[in-house]
């Protein structure tokens, strides 16, 4: 047996080395894999609290600044498209503000013309989703004691 390793000895090495190499990348792999991961995780907070946040400014029409102008209304509603992976509810929540806003804010057309041209935007890049999955971007209809329910809602 000692006789086999000293004639394969340099075989062995290569074997060794090519081992360890592997081992290494391996652990380099993973390393990289978490990192890359919990740095996704991290922006996928972000963006949460963001668009939860624009959400809230838009739909009070005040950040902690006190009352937005039109036009910061306006340039929120249209960073709102930015969230794509939130597109379903940017809808329904706009068309919801839409119909709230017709009622109190009929002053406004430039408001009425953002959101319109945000629901035209996300309906182009999503007519596929929106027909396949109807209740996704179903109208909002929540009043005071009803529940909503997206099987009953038209559009």
């Amino acid at each position: 047996m000692s006789e086999w390793i000293v004639e394969n000895l340099g075989q062995l090495a290569a074997g060794v080395t090519v081992f360890a190499f592997v081992v290494s990348f391996a652990t380099l792999a993973f390393s990289a894999f978490r990192y890359v991961a919990g740095v996704r995780q991290s922006q996928e907070n972000v963006r949460f609290t963001t668009y939860h946040r624009l959400l809230r400014v838009v739909s009070t029409g005040s950040d902690e600044k006190g009352l937005l102008k039109l036009v910061s209304q306006i340039a929120y509603i249209h960073e709102l498209t930015n969230f794509r992976k939130y597109d379903p509810v940017t809808y329904r929540v706009l068309r919801y503000l839409r119909n709230e806003w017709l009622e109190r804010e009929q002053q406004k057309p430039a408001l009425f013309g953002e959101v319109d041209r945000a629901l035209h935007r996300i309906e182009r890049r999503r007519w596929i989703a929106m027909r396949l999955n109807q209740n996704d971007y179903a109208e909002v209809r929540a009043q005071q004691g009803h529940p909503v329910d997206a099987r009953t809602s038209h559009d």
